[in-house]
């Protein structure tokens, strides 16, 4: 059976950057129009396409598909034809279980395999540059800056929200913000929390607050935008998170009213 993904590329052009000068910030809805430029339907050439976990588009415009029912990444051009498929399932080195995010920065592949734990950075035509699995944690989410790979962990422990890890040194330097339980609770929702990198700073979101969070990568120095939502609230989850997650996360019942912006949990 043929299979069809659309890769829609979204273009929104900005006339100007302005930068906050008061941490103070009162939300509000805004609509912003994001125009369609190209839409690529997906061949099969190569190899039928699976479930997509992710997906990155090149600085050249080639695509590549995390596909994790073949636990492969498939290069395409674009014209939405397969040209290569990188890498085959496995437990042994450069070899994938689970390949889940994906991303690419100076024309270097950054991909993040969630059932081994591992990191692994690949070129654009597929050659293995690196390998780590020094990680004790899943991550929602993961990126790479010149020497750091910085990610927002996930699950059921106490842990840190955001790790960075050297990779010159391969090793694990700096851990920042701890989870709460409500935090861990609302990680289990999918679009809870967020990271992303501008100009040498990271930006994180917690899933408990509205707040912006600010890391200068140079000297780890921090700030916290605060974020005025009025109807925004999070209900004190009373007991383990850790518990809940790990062993009656099916049982118990989380509703979230976006329109409110506010959570309740009952076991």
């Amino acid at each position: 059976m043929r299979k069809l993904l659309l890769i829609i590329l979204l273009y929104l052009f900005c006339n100007s950057l302005v930068v906050a000068q008061s941490h103070q910030y009162k939300g509000e809805q805004n609509k912003v129009a994001l125009h369609l430029k190209k839409t690529i339907p997906l061949q099969e050439n190569l190899q039928l396409l699976g479930k997509v976990n992710d997906f990155t588009v090149g600085s050249d415009g080639d695509i590549f598909v995390v596909d994790k029912q073949n636990a492969t990444i498939i290069k395409y051009n674009t014209k939405g034809i397969q040209e290569q498929i990188i890498g085959k399932r496995g437990r042994g080195p450069f070899e994938y279980l689970n390949p889940s995010l994906i991303s690419n920065r100076d024309d270097t592949l950054y991909l993040w395999d969630s059932k081994q734990l591992r990191f692994t950075a690949i070129t654009k035509s597929g050659k293995h540059l690196l390998q780590l699995s020094d990680f004790s944690t899943a991550v929602a989410d993961i990126r790479k800056y010149q020497n750091y790979v910085i990610t927002y962990n996930t699950g059921g422990g106490h842990d840190s929200i955001i790790t960075v890890y050297d990779l010159k040194n391969q090793k694990k330097i700096k851990e920042i913000g701890a989870k709460t339980n409500e935090h861990i609770l609302l990680m289990v929702l999918k679009g809870s929390g967020a990271l992303d990198i501008q100009n040498g700073e990271l930006f994180y979101a917690r899933a408990d607050d509205p707040n912006l969070h600010k890391i200068n990568l140079g000297d780890f120095s921090q700030d916290t935008y605060s974020v005025t939502i009025p109807d925004f609230s999070v209900d004190k989850v009373q007991g383990s998170a850790r518990q809940i997650v790990n062993t009656d996360k099916k049982s118990c019942l989380i509703t979230f009213r976006k329109t409110a912006g506010q959570w309740k949990y009952m076991p």
